[in-house]
């Protein structure tokens, strides 16, 4: 009669075993590079879109700096909406039409 051999030390558990490890690990650590590369993708996304924000906060500003007033602020605003760039909010119908707010004056 064949002795059992105990489950501990028989070589089909121990390779099942590894194979169930490395298939954990594996599985983990792809898991761990895919969070990891879509994280930064985000962060990078961010800080694109928050460049593209101060540029036109910038191009807005430096016409208040020129002008008296924000008769002529269309153009601007048409060509910021232009821009590859530009944030998908500006895209629309740009209409600019506030006959009560004035520019702030330099100096």
């Amino acid at each position: 009669m064949a002795r059992r051999v105990p489950l501990r030390s028989s070589l089909l558990a121990r390779l099942l075993g590894t194979s169930v490890l490395i298939a954990l690990l594996s599985t983990s650590s792809t898991a761990w590079l895919v969070f990891r590369s879509t994280t930064l993708a985000i962060e990078q996304e961010r800080g694109d879109v928050l460049a593209d924000d101060v540029g036109i906060q910038d191009a807005l500003t430096g016409y208040a700096a020129r002008h008296g007033d924000w008769k002529g602020v269309s153009r601007t605003v048409r060509r910021l909406a232009a821009a590859p760039a530009c944030p998908p909010a500006l895209h629309p119908v740009v209409r600019v039409r506030s006959p009560g707010v004035r520019a702030p004056r330099s100096g």
